[in-house]
């Protein structure tokens, strides 16, 4: 989430408009280089090598298409300094007015949120996916997919996919 946070944080103080926050959303997703190479790669396939070739692979992904969304977007709009709105102008402070101190502490609150915020979600759809199981939820939606040609393997982990926060 801190791709979207930062692109948030550009929106509100009028560095960026309403349209380019959207382009900028399709490509600041991704996991972060120690979730990769360590958990997915490590942890997961067996392979730091492989974590690494996931990160990379990430990262050009989301380089060709930040290129392709800006080359797409040319000449569309105005640059955003026309639309700007001052942060002092909307009541709020700017970035060059808040001191350093101010800034320190701000930012460690507002990660330490989003820290919580993201933890919660993982304990919330770990425990909807031990509630599925217990259940035989689990079991009778791999039936119905197993039943649709799916292998057994991949009927297995579709539930968990879809809620992947957890894996």
């Amino acid at each position: 989430p801190s791709g979207a946070r930062g692109i948030k944080a550009l929106l509100d103080s009028g560095e960026i408009t309403q349209k380019q926050a959207r382009r900028m959303l399709c490509f600041t997703v991704g996991a972060g280089p120690a979730f990769v190479i360590s958990v997915t790669g490590s942890g997961l396939l067996g392979s730091v090598q492989t974590g690494i070739i996931l990160f990379i692979s990430q990262l050009s992904a989301a380089l060709v298409l930040g290129i392709l969304v800006g080359l797409f977007a040319r000449g569309e709009e105005a640059p955003a300094e026309a639309g700007r709105i001052p942060a002092k102008a909307r009541g709020g402070p700017s970035s060059a007015s808040m001191p350093v101190s101010s800034a320190l502490v701000e930012a460690a609150s507002d990660g330490a949120s989003s820290m919580i915020s993201m933890c919660s979600f993982v304990i919330l759809f770990s425990a909807l996916l031990v509630i599925l199981d217990q259940s035989g939820i689990s079991s009778f939606l791999k039936e119905v997919f197993s039943s649709f040609g799916l292998p057994d393997r991949m009927a297995s982990s579709l539930v968990p996919v879809l809620l992947e926060v957890t894996t």
